[in-house]
């Protein structure tokens, strides 16, 4: 399938242009690479073996679109290109409105012409605002708190009614949080153009002596919780401490992860999260799944960074993979 990728310099954008590679499709990419460098295709090119098409083109300009549209039968879009500071979209709102909606009615207006009809948006958690519970589910109320919010809650109002007028349409719509990662070879990954408005890029530069750690941006201040929210987690941490006597391991971590979620400074479920996910990291190194023992411990980690155990494991486990790695480059 030939598929266009908007959007796929990014971060995400590069990283679905090169699974999209390996898995045998054709690739066209557009992208203004105002957030992003072309040096990205370039690296997803060489390691995917392959090569994809690259137009640098913005949304915004209709007649690049039908170029793009005109040049090759495209089959399907994946749409990430998008403005996506929260806080410059507050400072932004007209710049951030042109481009997220205008530039995606333009978009879906060309796919339309080219009877082009299965698309997947790009859209992200932050159209849930302030949520009333935790976790959020798809069925939790949008109520964005910032425009760009509010553009990608336009854009999933858009496609519906899109759809609803035409069943052709195939729609899909992605909601997410801040993803971190990167490809395991480390060629690509978040590396936008400035300062990075998310914080573990700025943390990559840091450690790569690109940035210094003095200018990293401010953590947020967390408000203090109320009487009834800190009622409502020690009402979880009873029921947590009813599971895990149970026996019912699965259900006592949901309860930890939840409370942990909410208040990072309950030591309490600190001390049952770590040593959980120190067991079920010794558990599943055992069985082999390196991978998955290592995010075990990074998770411990993240928890209490001073932990020695979950420092000497997880270099067990990382060492395991590195020469796992090995064995199949021979």
């Amino acid at each position: 399938m030939r598929i266009l990728v908007t959007g796929g310099a990014g971060y995400i954008g590069s990283h679905t242009a090169l699974e999209l590679l390996r898995a045998g499709h054709d690739v066209v990419v557009v992208d203004n690479l105002i957030n992003s460098q072309e040096e990205a295709l370039r690296r997803v090119e060489v390691l995917a073996g392959k090569s994809l098409t690259f137009y640098r083109t913005d949304l915004l300009d209709e007649q690049g679109l039908e170029t793009v549209f005109r040049a090759s039968p495209i089959e399907a879009v994946i749409h990430f290109a998008a403005l996506k500071s929260v806080g410059e979209s507050v400072a932004q709102p007209l710049r951030y409105y042109r481009n997220n909606v205008t530039g995606t009615i333009n978009l879906l207006e060309c796919m339309s012409r080219h009877e082009v009809r299965r698309f997947v948006f790009s859209s992200s958690a932050t159209v849930y605002g302030d949520p009333p519970t935790i976790p959020i589910t798809e069925d939790t109320p949008l109520a964005p708190v910032n425009p760009y919010g509010q553009t990608k809650v336009i854009v999933e109002d858009i496609l519906r009614d899109l759809r609803q007028a035409d069943n052709r349409w195939a729609i899909a719509i992605l909601r997410y949080f801040n993803p971190i990662g990167a490809d395991p070879s480390g060629r690509i990954g978040e590396d936008p153009n400035g300062i990075p408005n998310n914080l573990v890029p700025y943390i990559a530069r840091v450690a790569a002596g690109r940035a210094s750690a003095k200018a990293a941006p401010a953590a947020p201040t967390r408000p203090a919780l109320s009487a009834r929210e800190k009622a409502e987690l020690g009402d979880l941490y009873q029921h947590g401490m009813a599971a895990a006597q149970a026996g019912r391991g699965d259900e006592a971590l949901r309860y930890w992860e939840l409370i942990w979620s909410k208040d990072p400074d309950y030591q309490q479920v600190a001390e049952h999260l770590k040593r959980e996910y120190l067991v079920r990291g010794m558990e599943t190194f055992a069985a082999g799944r390196l991978e998955e023992a290592a995010a075990l411990w990074e998770k411990a980690l993240a928890v209490d960074p001073t932990d020695e155990r979950a420092q000497g494991y997880l270099a067990r486990a990382r060492e395991q993979l590195a020469r796992t790695q090995e064995i199949f480059k021979r």
